[in-house]
């Protein structure tokens, strides 16, 4: 079990991060605020699809509570906050996430925003965390894993958030994997799956059901050479 103090929140950090997603992203609708918070307090804040962005955008505020233990050469990347897309067509309510095929995402977003205060680790560009028993998220998926990559539907200059003097938070995107997508990049590092992702036209906006690249790459096991 884990043994760590529960938070009730940074108010300045939730602030920041809201000033910068209606800055480079939209306008805040729902926040999906936490009622228990280990070790730090991740509230959700959803930008509803419209005509600009057709989907919906989810960013933690929480995550960048607490530095990680990165290594010196990455210090700015010691402060990190989360964002996944969701379909437009995706309900955002609590009787729709009573069913666990909508509220996945939402659950795998705030629990890798956690992971790492609780696993004492760091998590940057092209990191994997994978889910607890390596089975599927929900039965509507076969994804397992997810990644940490630069947000390709935020320009540029929306990648990193000012809280405050000297202290910017890293805002990553996590994008689901399926088992293949995962032991591909755990065998030949993150830059050939990026690229088939971004080939294939995938980014941070989810479909449980798309194309699995790895098996576009290599087809099925039982096709390969032993």
């Amino acid at each position: 079990m884990w043994n760590f103090l529960k938070s009730g929140g940074d108010v300045n950090l939730i602030e920041a991060v809201g000033d910068h997603v209606e800055k480079y992203i939209g306008k805040v609708g729902p926040v999906l605020h936490e009622k228990v918070s280990p070790a730090v307090h991740v509230d959700v804040s959803v930008v509803l699809a419209d005509e600009k962005r057709p989907y919906h955008t989810l960013v933690t505020s929480g995550m960048a509570e607490l530095p990680m233990p990165v290594p010196s050469e990455l210090e700015d990347g010691r402060f990190a906050e989360l964002m996944i897309c969701l379909p437009k067509e995706w309900p955002i309510d609590p009787a729709s996430f009573k069913d666990e095929n909508f509220w996945w995402p939402i659950r795998v977003l705030k629990d890798t925003a956690r992971f790492p205060h609780l696993a004492k680790t760091w998590v940057h560009h092209g990191h994997t965390v994978i889910n607890g028993d390596e089975k599927p998220y929900a039965s509507g998926t076969k994804m397992c894993s997810v990644v940490l990559t630069q947000p390709r539907t935020v320009g540029q200059e929306g990648h990193i958030i000012r809280l405050g003097k000297k202290r910017n938070a890293r805002l990553w995107a996590i994008v689901p994997l399926y088992r293949e997508e995962l032991d591909w990049k755990l065998r030949d590092g993150f830059e050939p799956l990026e690229k088939a992702l971004k080939v294939a036209g995938y980014n941070e906006t989810l479909d449980p059901q798309r194309e699995n690249v790895a098996l576009k790459q290599f087809g099925p096991v039982s096709d390969r050479v032993q």
